[in-house]
């Protein structure tokens, strides 16, 4: 792979040509493309998340945070850039990196118990609503552009129709219940 630096203009990125940028903080900034993306993280902040998560090896590159899994230790290198879903969601994917940035030092750290307190909050209010996971076209019958979703609250699963794709990652019992069961 070719290392890419970021560059002010963020034109080019390792996974092509640049289709939106937004400045999530100065020297943080989430791109997209027509293929992938993630965060540019420009030389003081990459320094910064270096020195936090010091194992970290970037599946991209110096500089790059891809967004299937390297995404996360943006969000928990700087939390309060974003919102607490984001840092539960950072939280659950950064334990299943194989560089050990999450390390049991790291979470028992003052940040670390800061993070984990904040995504232990938000999991508080949705421990009792679905969480949507895998999506595909529904079975014969149903309308044009309906979705059926795979859904999990505590262990228990089912697959349900929604009439469009579903623009949340929890639902509520409320909003479920008027949702035909795909067969």
């Amino acid at each position: 792979m070719i290392p890419w630096t970021p560059t002010t203009a963020l034109t080019e990125t390792p996974w092509g040509p640049t289709q939106t940028k937004v400045e999530i903080a100065p020297g943080l900034v989430h791109v997209t493309t027509s293929r992938h993306g993630g965060f540019a993280v420009f030389d003081e902040r990459w320094a910064a998340l270096l020195a936090m998560f010091p194992t970290l090896v970037s599946f991209t590159g110096a500089g790059w945070l891809e967004e299937d899994c390297d995404w996360a230790l943006a969000v928990l290198a700087w939390p309060d850039l974003f919102s607490p879903r984001v840092v539960y969601n950072a939280c659950r994917t950064a334990l299943h990196r194989t560089d050990g940035c999450m390390s049991e030092a790291w979470q028992a750290s003052d940040h670390g118990r800061r993070i984990t307190a904040i995504a232990d909050a938000f999991a508080a209010t949705v421990v009792d609503q679905w969480e949507t996971g895998g999506m595909s076209a529904p079975v014969d019958g149903h309308p044009k552009g309906s979705w059926a979703v795979h859904l999990t609250r505590n262990g228990e699963r089912k697959v349900l129709v929604f009439p469009a794709y579903p623009t949340k990652q929890f639902y509520p019992d409320a909003e479920i219940a008027a949702l035909p069961v795909a067969a």
